[in-house]
Order: C-alpha cells, then sequence, then structure tokens
C-alpha cells in the first residue's frame, strides 16, 4: 500500500507442495517482488503485480510466477541479469538476481524471465514437486 501497488494472486487451488527451504523461497520471492514494484515506480497509472502458482500438467516441478507491468528490461540487459554486480537500478547492488538463482538452483529449480508482449516483466520460478511416494519421476526439458 505505501508504494501504491495492487497485488494480486492467482493460486493455485490446492497449493503447490515444492521441495525447498521455507526462508530460502521467502527470499527469493521478497526480491522478485521488491525488484517488480521498483520497476513500477515511476508509472503514472495503475501499477500491478501478479503472483501466480501452478503445477503444469505432466511436470513433477510447480511454479510460482511474478509478474509486474512496469517498465520491463531492456533487451541489451537481459544476458547480464544473474551476472553479480549488475544492477539498472541508481540504489542497486546487483546481487538479488545473481543471489537468488543461485538458491533456486541450489534447491533443483530454474529462474527465468519469460518474455512478455506488452511493457513489463515476469520472473518464472520452477522449482522441484514433492511426490506421492510411488509415483514416477517425469523427465523435465
Amino acid at each position: 500500500m505505501r508504494r501504491g501497488v495492487q497485488i494480486r494472486s492467482v493460486l493455485f487451488p490446492d497449493g503447490v507442495p515444492v521441495i525447498g527451504d521455507a526462508i530460502v523461497l521467502q527470499q527469493v520471492l521478497l526480491n522478485l517482488v521488491n525488484n517488480g514494484m521498483d520497476a513500477t515506480e515511476h508509472l503514472s497509472g495503475p501499477k500491478v503485480l501478479t503472483l501466480t502458482t501452478a503445477t503444469p500438467l505432466g511436470s513433477n516441478y510447480g511454479t510460482i510466477s511474478v509478474e509486474d507491468n512496469g517498465c520491463g528490461i531492456a533487451e541489451e540487459h537481459k544476458a547480464k541479469l544473474y551476472t553479480p554486480f549488475f544492477t539498472t537500478k541508481n540504489d542497486g547492488l546487483g546481487m538479488g538476481l545473481s543471489i537468488s538463482r543461485s538458491l533456486i538452483e541450489s534447491l533443483g529449480g530454474h529462474i527465468t524471465l519469460v518474455n512478455r508482449a506488452e511493457p513489463g516483466t515476469v520472473f518464472e520460478e520452477e522449482l522441484p514437486l514433492i511426490l506421492p511416494k510411488g509415483t514416477a519421476k517425469a523427465t523435465h526439458a
């Protein structure tokens, strides 16, 4: 509320039981949410951040997406996003995305920048699902 950002959530009805440490996942999510709010800082219209969870059919990974309607990421910066000390912010340290990526990968997952047609950014985290015993594991591409 203080930053004037409306947060929407589109959550999978039964939750997404992923493998991971809750504190680590909270830290990554907090970083992505803060980045998304920073990206909407100069908008004159509605500032919206959407959090989405899903379990894609046939996958052994759950997804958590953080989407903003902010300024987006310039094409020339996309290749450097996860590089330590790279930042596009005046007051940024350039460590948030680098650390977030390392944390998600340490849990067997991936973090990806998803292209959008309209302005803004989507970061998607994929994390292994906790599968019931005896469930075959699908391969993940």
